[in-house]
């Protein structure tokens, strides 16, 4: 059976929701890969992280308070100035 879960927060949830597509979604689709998969590789990882962050920040840029999905939104973000990426 499937759960329903209203939010207060549309358009929170509906960012949180592009969060996960903009990465595992369509990088899963790009490689072919599942999560596990794709995650096992470091620079994998970094794309995917830095595909979810973005979309973080341009919901906050908007002013929207991005909603949990499966889990806490911020569980994978990493700001731009965190050196992941040199």
């Amino acid at each position: 059976a499937t759960s329903v879960i209203l939010h207060d927060n549309m358009r929170g949830a509906l960012w949180g929701k592009l969060a996960i597509n903009a990465a595992q979604t369509t990088m899963g689709a790009i490689l072919g890969s599942t999560l596990g998969e794709m995650l096992a590789h470091a620079e994998v990882r970094r794309v995917f992280v830095r595909a979810y962050s973005e979309v973080i920040d341009t919901a906050h840029a908007c002013g929207v308070t991005v909603e949990s999905i499966a889990a806490n939104p911020m569980l994978l973000y990493q700001a731009k100035d965190a050196g992941m990426l040199t």
